[in-house]
């Protein structure tokens, strides 16, 4: 005997729907079965059962009654109504039929078959779609605001929030909205892939744990049953966990020189003109003009001063202050070597032998005898106009020893000398200067320097009662500068007695030890050495001092006699703008690249999905938990889901059942 399986069905009242050998409920437009009335279904170890009823304490329940369906389309054998005595040899007179399906199992089994699947009508992506397009908006307002910023000086709101604080806000709301689409895409994924084939069951728990976080992620890279496109999601899911570390690491603060707010102003003096000099006495020999105090202070200093590297006062209130380069009047100064040109000059004795030998050089400096270790020469142009009219003076430096790192000279009874010679002019010239102040620190490079080379008769200016000023012009801004003839005059009769011819001379070796070394300090504190004057003494140091000491301290006598110039009464301010450190915001582009990346991979894998689910007529399920109850698995598919081995070799599919044309769904085959 075969049987036929039937599905029965009752309201929730208990009202009779019928029964249909095709597993159809009776109801509108349906015949009503003629094995229909006071039938329900319940599976009861192996038999099916008639509805009866019987009170048990204050419940009423459901009495089954045992039928069975005969062959050849006979009759139900329904049973009378049970009780204790007939249920054993009912049992054992009727075979349990292969049921597959039902409406209504009991709690244990608690399983509602795809028929109640009308309550899953199919779904939309639209909370999907605007969870991407807030994403898409907060990934716009970030590079909007770090676009703004960008080399802005820092921010600072009212609220005192932080750049960075709105930058993480914005981050976490775009990484807060990615979450839908992900999970939800990922849920989707699973419904289209058993759609479109059979699959482990196992997978429905991976796609499952994959759309939950980041280890589900991975588990489904590592298992690799995603697919491209389920793959491609656990991808997304990962890298978004670096969001938020990336956008923290865009915007950085870094220091710079801005405009200052209060004293944005600073000024250097600049010198057009020099024609600052004094009268001479003209009842005595003075000099008929004499320099002004600060040009003579500014010769000493030059001279004497421990700084070889003078600056002009300056205004510059923030310590950091640049100017627009300009053109000013100085002195420069200038050396060479005259060693090539230094001759030997003998005198002769008494009997016609030369017993004392010193050297001499064209001009007519001289180093005389042995006993004479440095010497100075001056040069003053004379009123004849023998020099260039913007020479000041030319002076000569003659010597026998040599220098050394250790600054010291040593001397043997055998005499060995080393002659040199040098000749540095000081003389008017115009400079183009490039200044700037760097931590309170001035700086001041010189681009460009211009003479006067023109030779010109002092001599005959006076007599002719003409002051001739000197004209030196600046390519710059095409500017001509001047220096009175007067105060030429003054400076160079001035100099005349200060620079006068001096030496220093050294006591003969002999009479002293045989093996002697001597350095400067040793030398001038013992008496060995000895100066005709403090200039000479001046010059002497700094040869021995600095092994580029003479032209250095001539360096030095022009910038302070320049710097004289500038502060005189023919100096004028250049104004420059004073700085001051400020904080600005710095944006690291390429931090930016994977928040956006994340996002735009989000919208690409959300569309894929969209299409997926289109392309397959997949119900928009994604991650409904009651899909997963309306569209459970058979009754021995259940029983292997308690082992877990066992599961892995379960094989299901989603298939249409015959009501998917009502859009009631589907349900999940064992293969």
């Amino acid at each position: 005997m075969s049987y036929t399986p039937i599905d029965v069905h009752f309201g929730h009242d208990g009202t009779d729907l019928g029964v249909h050998p095709d597993n159809s409920v009776a109801g509108p437009g349906r015949p009503e079965s003629p094995y229909s009335r006071n039938i329900t279904a319940n599976p009861i170890g192996s038999n099916w059962i008639s509805s009866g009823s019987r009170e048990i304490g204050r419940e009423n329940i459901i009495s089954p009654t045992v039928f069975s369906a005969g062959s050849h389309g006979s009759a139900p054998v329904v049973a009378d109504r049970w009780s204790d005595s007939s249920r054993t040899s009912n049992k054992k007179n009727l075979k349990s039929p292969a049921v597959h399906e039902v409406s209504l199992q009991d709690g244990e089994s608690g399983s509602v078959s795809s028929g109640s699947s009308k309550h899953l009508r199919g779904g939309s992506w639209t909370v999907e779609i605007i969870s991407f397009t807030i994403a898409l908006l907060a990934l716009a307002a970030i590079i909007g605001v770090l676009a703004h910023y960008n080399g802005k000086s820092m921010p600072s709101w009212p609220t005192g929030i932080t750049l960075n604080t709105l930058i993480a806000l914005l981050t976490a709301i775009a990484n807060a909205a990615l979450a839908s689409p992900l999970q939800q895409g990922l849920s989707q994924l699973k419904w289209i892939n058993f759609k479109r084939e059979s699959r482990p069951l196992t997978d429905m728990e991976a796609f499952d744990d994959a759309s939950r976080g980041i280890w589900g992620s991975i588990k489904l890279l590592v298992m690799g049953r995603g697919g491209v496109l389920g793959s491609f999601g656990a991808v997304i899911v990962i890298l978004a966990l670096a969001m938020s570390p990336f956008a923290q690491q865009i915007v950085v603060y870094r220091a710079r020189e801005d405009v200052a707010i209060r004293n944005p102003h600073s000024s250097i003096n600049t010198a057009l003109n020099y024609t600052w000099v004094l009268p001479g006495d003209p009842s005595s020999q003075s000099p008929q003009f004499v320099p002004i105090l600060p040009m003579k202070a500014a010769v000493w200093g030059g001279l004497f001063a421990a700084d070889i590297n003078p600056v002009p006062p300056y205004d510059c209130p923030t310590g950091n202050c640049t100017w627009p380069d300009f053109s000013t009047l100085a002195v420069c100064s200038s050396c060479v070597s005259m060693t090539e040109y230094m001759e030997k000059d003998c005198q002769s004795n008494g009997n016609g032998n030369s017993s004392d030998c010193g050297w001499s050089l064209p001009n007519g400096a001289k180093l005389n005898g042995s006993s004479s270790v440095f010497s100075m020469t001056p040069t003053i142009p004379s009123v004849n106009g023998d020099l260039s009219y913007a020479t000041i003076m030319k002076l000569t430096f003659m010597g026998t020893e040599a220098q050394n790192k250790e600054t010291t000279t040593q001397f043997t009874g055998s005499g060995i000398v080393q002659p040199w010679a040098q000749q540095c002019t000081l003389q008017y010239c115009v400079q183009d200067m490039h200044t700037y102040v760097i931590d309170g620190q001035l700086g001041q490079n010189v681009t460009a320097t211009y003479y006067n080379t023109s030779v010109v008769s002092i001599n005959e200016t006076l007599q002719a009662g003409k002051d001739t000023p000197l004209y030196i012009t600046s390519k710059l801004h095409n500017e001509t500068f001047n220096v009175g003839g007067s105060v030429m005059l003054g400076i160079q009769q001035w100099f005349a007695d200060l620079f006068t011819t001096g030496s220093a001379t050294r006591e003969d070796i002999s009479k002293t030890e045989s093996n002697i070394v001597v350095n400067l300090t040793v030398g001038v504190s013992s008496g060995m050495t000895s100066f005709t004057s403090d200039v000479v003494q001046g010059f002497y140091w700094f040869y021995y001092e600095y092994p580029t000491g003479l032209p250095d301290l001539n360096e030095g006598l022009a910038k302070t006699m320049t710097n004289a110039i500038r502060a005189s009464g023919g100096g004028v301010p250049v104004l420059g703008t004073a700085y001051e450190m400020s904080t600005y915001v710095h944006i690291r582009w390429g931090w930016m690249t994977l928040p956006a990346i994340v996002v735009l991979m989000t919208g690409t894998f959300l569309a894929a999905a969209m299409l997926r689910s289109r392309s397959t007529r997949t119900k928009l399920w994604k991650s409904s938990a009651l899909a997963m109850l309306f569209h459970g698995l058979d009754g021995d598919s259940r029983k292997m889901a308690l082992d877990s081995d066992s599961l892995r070799k379960v094989k299901v599919r989603l298939d249409d059942d015959g009501n998917s044309s009502q859009g009631e769904g589907g349900r999940l085959l064992r293969i």
